[in-house]
């Protein structure tokens, strides 16, 4: 159960495997600052209100997220294929979709989740030419948020 099934459309949100090919990477101060922030937020009537975003924040993770059922429902989706890869994978997963079913808002969601768990995070989004990849890490003291120069092996190609 999707999204866009809540809505009676028929779109369909596909999951991929991928390898991420890291070549450098730049800590980014006010991303890092506004992650650190969006994991104490509290969830308040099914919405997560994120804190005030820098500027150079991807404009799809600004928005108050409404925390949808379907959202969960593939979030325990997502967990159970990832205890069924192997172990010490370095494998991932990649959500894509038609426009307007909530790829976006769900990945703030996730990133609310996964920064809760202390987990690391890749977020990768398009820009005018070409995409931005970003790293947050979790798991440490503190939050880090890094800019990264990568290549992402997607379906045995590199993008």
């Amino acid at each position: 159960h999707s999204a866009e099934a809540e809505h009676g459309c028929h779109s369909t949100c596909v999951l991929h495997a991928v390898l991420l090919l890291v070549a450098g990477a730049v800590v980014d101060e006010a991303l890092s600052r506004w992650a650190k922030l969006l994991v104490q937020k509290r969830e308040q009537d099914r919405c997560l209100p994120p804190p005030k975003p820098p500027d150079n924040l991807p404009t799809t993770l600004c928005n108050s997220l409404y925390i949808r059922p379907s959202y969960k429902k593939l979030l325990k989706l997502l967990r159970q294929l990832m205890r069924g890869a192997k172990a010490g994978s370095r494998k991932g997963l990649i959500v894509t979709g038609t426009p307007g079913i909530g790829k976006s808002v769900f990945a703030l969601f996730l990133l609310w989740i996964l920064g809760q768990e202390e987990q690391i995070v890749y977020y990768d989004y398009p820009v005018l030419l070409g995409r931005n990849r970003l790293k947050f890490d979790f798991t440490g003291t503190e939050v880090v948020v890094q800019r990264l120069d990568a290549s992402v092996r997607y379906d045995g190609e590199h993008t």
